[in-house]
């Protein structure tokens, strides 16, 4: 992935986000901030989970001023699947890949009670949630 970022001329450091710190507003991502400290450690689980398993995609949803914000996910639950992938490593980016804004705690606390969140958290079903990832 390292490679990749640096061949599309992208910042290296990641950002591993899940469903719980985003939501896509005109397809621009709207991100919590500041970042939590548990979402590597998450990541590096779900995707060895994913590895194991034999099917593991990273997707890179957007950059921020000095990050790109990826995140790791696979088909861990019943009902989970991907039509026409069946096994390997997947790396997907958005394109074009949009600019986040990153919202401070307080705002975040006020996105996380509206409409918008909410039903971003029921269909984004691609970017797993933290409680999912701890499974």
């Amino acid at each position: 992935m390292q490679e990749s970022l640096r061949t599309l001329d992208l910042p290296r450091t990641v950002r591993w986000v899940f469903r719980d710190d985003i939501v896509v507003r005109y397809k621009k991502p709207v991100l919590a901030g500041p970042a939590s400290q548990d979402g590597a450690g998450l990541s590096e689980k779900v995707f060895e989970q994913g590895r194991a398993k034999g099917l593991v995609e990273i997707y890179v949803l957007g950059v921020s001023a000095n990050s790109v914000l990826a995140t790791v996910w696979y088909p861990k639950l019943d009902g989970e699947e991907v039509q026409g992938w069946a096994r390997g490593f997947k790396l997907s980016l958005s394109n074009p890949l949009p600019r986040a804004r990153v919202l401070p705690s307080v705002l975040w606390a006020l996105m996380r009670r509206t409409p918008l969140y909410r039903q971003y958290q029921k269909n984004a079903r691609f970017i797993g949630t933290r409680k999912w990832a701890a499974m």
